[in-house]
């Protein structure tokens, strides 16, 4: 069987991009999650919590997801809570939904800016579920996960 010549790159790579979601989101978690200082196992906690994520061989996971609460994307994030960590950016419910690069990075910078503000990860994850500053089952889940076969 023939790849698609679309998929490579002049190196001969493929493209994250062409990735199945799973594995990108993979990629993204690993990517922004230590250009911000936020732990592996805290991201991809989230993820897997927001969105039911299993890790890269997930085939059937769908990152555009939306909440009952207006929450978009694989990391589901509010607009007015996205938009708060980007000054340059227009952060709409299309974007979140549709751009799963800038979801997560989104989701990071707003995990490291809790984290900063509160000193507490327990705490920074509480808000990040509720918006109050707060533990909750949801934070003590994800500081306590472990992450399989990483």
């Amino acid at each position: 069987m023939r790849e698609r010549q679309s998929l490579r790159l002049p190196d001969g790579s493929i493209s994250i991009q062409d990735a199945p979601p799973s594995i990108r989101l993979y990629d993204y978690l690993k990517t922004y999650s230590k250009q911000y200082g936020v732990p592996f196992h805290i991201a991809y906690g989230v993820a897997h919590k927001e969105t039911g994520y299993n890790g890269p061989f997930h085939w059937k996971y769908n990152p555009k997801q939306t909440s009952f609460a207006s929450a978009y994307g694989a990391m589901q994030i509010q607009v007015p809570t996205g938009q708060s960590a980007w000054k340059e950016v227009k952060v709409t419910s299309k974007l979140l939904l549709t751009d799963l690069r800038f979801n997560v990075e989104t989701s990071m910078i707003i995990l490291s800016k809790l984290k900063k503000k509160f000193g507490r990860w327990d705490i920074a994850l509480g808000c990040y579920n509720t918006g109050r500053p707060l533990v909750n089952s949801y934070a003590l889940e994800i500081v306590n996960s472990t992450i399989p076969n990483d």
